[in-house]
């Protein structure tokens, strides 16, 4: 029943006035839209929110939408979910029988185009261009292709940039950004990028690459760059394509049915039909231009401008987890990449924890402005996010092995569900680490849409038309060019990093999508996943809190300790790290929780010689100095620290156990490179060089490690002969290191995983 049938049967015209009677039934339309049988509710229940919402919220649809993004409104949707649903006042009515004829027209261009890229590889033409193509270099690849086809977006993030240029602007930026996303100038041009594309579509069935081809419509028709259409109905997709047809139907209904992950609502269904008909239209026209490529370069080397090879550790992260758009991955997902990440990540967050730990200085640069009581929390939950983590995917790869090849709602998938939505839920509380706008403001950075970018991040808000992925990106991309002239605080460098990990695990993951039955067993399967979730107790976390709440009743006058400057930092350092240590052992009575301390306090500080046996001694009185410790108390110190590593061994161990364990570390032999490894092995007494972070890459690259960069500063590490994966920051902005800060930044975590020794 539609809105407007139902007023008039069940509420007078001359009951509410015009304004009135307009609202409700505006109200009641976006009700009956949203998939609500209005039969079920009257008039009077629009003035009991919660009775509409308990409604709504058992919709097959709505339960999705609430467990994917649980801060919807689903009363009062934002003017971007009315213009993508067609429900805006600003949306253009549209005839259904005209509408028909444009998806109609648009499928079968794009059936065509496939059939003829099939033909044009069944008779060599793409191996061809394959050839030609790997003759010329990058940079005459961008430049030709810039020339030849200057509707093509420079990278995949243009689109998000040019709304956010022209935010406070009426002119929208042009539609050609948001259908030609796929085809960005900055991939295409790369090593082998593009004739894996050509080779990718003629391969598989174009209706299975419909969302991707069409991921970047919704932000265009939020931005006013792609039209709003209403036009009743959806378009319904099998699950299955047979042969060369392109199947799909276009239900028209006044009321929405209920919709699949790959159906579509008719302004993105004919946005994204637009957009993979562009893409197709291009793909087989750039291969028979072949003879229009540009004659190679003598004079310019083969390597020169050469881009990268598939699955070098020269990819970014970030830039990684876009390739699988360009492949056929499309239904694998590497369980040991996503595994890799989140270790490297839990191993950062732990070397972090234990520098705050051992180092006076480091301890309070990142206290300093801050709330102590977020910081030590903000310490403590990076470790025990990637512990979550990092625990499931290491039981995914033991139960289904490196790889997943996806085939629908079996063990498999399942587990992928929980894993996917165990990362998008972690993501608000990494989020929540921000710095807020009042302790620190990306203004001072220059760029006003880096600005834009963060406000985004520091609502806490990401608009589910732009993926966490490209804004991330776009904010590595700004950071980039504002480098020279500004600098990110270490804290915020530390969130985008863990983000950037969590958006490249989201990316992969997501592409299990496809392949649910449909939208009501899937939302069933999160809820449930979701209950088992809350039901599963965060040890690190409940511990944590509690000694968080204990320091803050039993030491009130900490804060203001740890900030009196009459005190030395040393002894400010170790008293701080004695009462909470001891916060935590108290709040550890139950046998259950003891693992946990275990862990944490494997972090002891190396330098400090205040055992366990004077944690009680601790005074926030006067200025003393701190009670010496005897020599039995300094030898057990010293045997405690001499057996603790402050890096997780590469196995890890059961949720019941905590994350360290003793084994030998891995041998390296410095053959190459000694002056550099003399210099830093050396003691800081015996050396005052600086450091330089080309001779750090340099030696590393000497010692077996790969390369890549993360985002902003942050490069990863991975040697595969040694199993170690390590996360180090580029200096800023003179990209070296003093000697003393090169041991500590870099030796450190070095040593906590390997054992130099210096070859023969």
């Amino acid at each position: 029943m539609q809105a407007a049938e139902w007023m008039e049967r069940n509420v007078p015209r001359d009951a509410l006035d015009e304004d009135s009677y307009q609202q409700y039934l505006e109200r009641f339309a976006q009700l009956s839209s949203l998939g609500l049988n209005l039969s079920t509710i009257s008039l009077q229940d629009l003035d009991e929110p919660g009775k509409v919402e308990k409604l709504l919220g058992e919709l097959p649809a709505m339960k999705l939408a609430l467990e994917l993004h649980p801060g919807l409104d689903m009363m009062q949707p934002r003017e971007a979910v009315l213009r993508v649903s067609g429900r805006s006042s600003s949306s253009m009515e549209q005839d259904p029988a005209k509408f028909h004829k444009a998806i109609d027209k648009r499928r079968n261009s794009i059936r065509q185009s496939w059939i003829d890229l099939r033909e044009l590889k069944r008779t060599k033409k793409l191996s061809e261009f394959q050839a030609e193509w790997s003759r010329i270099t990058e940079l005459e690849r961008r430049e030709w292709l810039q020339q030849t086809f200057p509707r093509l977006p420079q990278n995949a993030q243009s689109g998000l940039h040019a709304w956010l240029e022209n935010l406070h602007s009426s002119r929208p930026p042009i539609g050609n950004l948001f259908i030609y996303r796929l085809l960005n100038i900055d991939l295409l041009a790369r090593d082998n990028i593009l004739p894996d594309l050509l080779d990718f579509r003629a391969t598989l069935h174009p209706a299975y690459l419909l969302d991707l081809d069409g991921s970047s419509v919704n932000l265009g028709v939020v931005c006013g760059s792609l039209p709003s259409i209403r036009v009743p109905g959806v378009l319904k997709m099998p699950l299955e394509q047979a042969g060369e047809q392109y199947d799909f139907a276009y239900v028209e209904a006044a009321a929405m049915p209920d919709m699949a992950f790959q159906d579509y609502l008719p302004t993105a269904g004919l946005h994204k039909l637009n957009a993979q008909q562009n893409i197709y239209e291009w793909l087989v026209n750039i291969v028979k231009s072949v003879q229009r490529l540009p004659k190679p370069k003598v004079e310019l080397s083969n390597g020169l401008c050469r881009g990268f090879t598939k699955g070098s550790d020269s990819v970014p992260v970030l830039t990684r987890s876009l390739l699988a758009d360009y492949q056929m991955t499309h239904n694998r997902i590497s369980i040991a990449y996503l595994h890799s990440l989140v270790l490297s990540a839990l191993d950062e967050a732990l070397f972090d924890l234990a520098q705050a730990r051992k180092y006076p200085d480091m301890w309070q640069e990142q206290l300093q402005g801050s709330d102590w009581v977020q910081v030590c929390r903000t310490w403590f939950a990076r470790v025990d996010v990637f512990s979550l983590l990092a625990a499931h995917s290491d039981s995914l790869q033991q139960k289904e092995g490196r790889e997943i090849v996806l085939t629908g709602n079996d063990t498999s998938f399942r587990a992928l569900c929980a894993c996917f939505w165990l990362c998008n839920s972690l993501v608000k509380e990494v989020l929540s680490q921000l710095p807020s706008a009042r302790r620190w403001s990306p203004d001072k950075m220059g760029s006003p849409v880096l600005s834009e970018l963060f406000k985004l991040l520091q609502e806490g808000y990401l608009l589910p038309y732009i993926p966490l992925i490209d804004v991330l990106m776009a904010i590595d991309t700004e950071i980039r060019k504002c480098e020279s002239t500004a600098h990110v605080p270490e804290r915020v460098t530390k969130v985008l990093h863990d983000l950037s990990v969590l958006a490249a695990c989201i990316r992969e993951l997501q592409k299990h999508y496809r392949f649910a039955k449909d939208n009501e067993s899937y939302g069933c399967m999160l809820g449930e996943l979701k209950e088992e979730r809350e039901k599963t107790k965060r040890p690190r976390t409940v511990l944590v809190e509690a000694a968080l709440k204990r320091v803050g009743e039993k030491e009130p006058r900490l804060k203001t300790h740890i900030r009196d400057k009459t005190i030395d930092l040393a002894t400010r350092h170790s008293n701080f790290w004695t009462v909470f240590d001891n916060a935590l052992e108290k709040c550890s009575a139950d046998t259950t929780m003891k693992w946990v301390v275990d862990e944490l306090l494997e972090s002891q500080p190396v330098d400090s010689a205040i055992s366990a046996d004077c944690r009680q001694t601790v005074s926030f009185g006067e200025a003393t100095q701190p009670v010496e410790p005897t020599a039995t108390q300094i030898n057990k110190s010293k045997r405690r620290n001499r057996n603790h590593h402050t890096c997780r061994p590469r196995a890890l161990p059961a949720a019941s156990e905590p994350l360290h364990s003793h084994k030998p570390l891995p041998v390296v032999k410095l053959h190459t490179e000694l002056e550099f490894w003399d210099s830093i092995l050396a003691q800081s007494a015996e050396s005052r060089t600086d450091l330089t972070w080309h001779d750090f890459c340099v030696a590393m690259a000497g010692i077996g490690f790969g390369r890549e960069s993360v985002i902003g500063s942050a490069f990863r590490f991975r040697s595969e002969a040694y199993d170690v994966t390590l996360v180090f920051r580029k200096p800023h902005p003179t990209a070296s290191l003093p000697h003393t800060l090169a041991r500590r930044y870099w030796l450190d975590k070095l040593t906590g995983c390997l054992d130099l020794q210096r070859g023969a």
